[in-house]
C-alpha cells in the first residue's frame, strides 16, 4: 500500500497470470457473527475470502485506484524474480509473491448460505482511506 501510494513504477506487471485471495476485515466479522448463529458451524472448518481471486498485478492496480494515485507497473519477467530469490536466499518469498495463493470458499458457501456483504473494491477503498488517514505522506 505504501508503495502503490508513492504512484512509483512497480515492477509487477508480468505477475498477471498467479491468483490470490484476501479478506476484508468486514467479510471475515461477518462470517465470524454468522458462524456463532448459524446451526450447521459447529464442529465445521470454515474458509473465507472476498470471492474473488486477483492476480499481484491486479491487485497493485486496485491499490492504486483506491488511492487515486497511477498505477505503473513494470514487467519484470517471472523468471527474473527466480533467479533473485535464489540468489538472495529468499525463494520462499518470491514465491508467495508470483505464485497463487487461492481457497475455496464453496463449502463455507454452501454450508452457511453465505456471501461475502463487501466487494474487494469495497474493501480496498476502506484500507485506502485509513492508511491515508495514518500514514500521510
Amino acid at each position: 500500500m505504501r508503495l502503490a501510494s508513492r504512484g512509483i513504477p512497480l515492477p509487477f506487471a508480468c505477475v498477471n497470470s498467479n491468483k490470490r485471495s484476501l479478506v476484508s476485515v468486514t467479510n471475515l466479522v461477518d462470517l465470524i457473527i454468522t458462524c456463532l448463529d448459524h446451526p450447521k458451524a459447529s464442529g465445521e472448518t470454515f474458509l473465507v475470502s472476498d470471492d474473488y481471486d486477483v492476480s499481484t498485478s491486479e491487485m497493485i492496480g486496485l491499490m492504486a485506484n483506491s488511492l487515486s494515485t497511477k498505477n505503473v507497473q513494470i514487467p519484470v519477467p517471472l523468471w527474473l524474480y527466480r533467479i533473485m530469490g535464489k540468489v538472495t536466499g529468499k525463494s520462499d518469498v518470491v514465491d508467495r509473491l508470483i505464485g497463487s495463493l487461492q481457497l475455496d470458499i464453496s463449502h463455507t458457501k454452501k454450508t452457511l448460505g453465505w456471501t461475502p456483504p463487501q466487494s474487494m473494491e469495497q474493501g480496498f477503498k476502506e484500507t485506502a482511506k485509513d492508511f491515508l488517514e495514518h500514514n500521510k505522506r
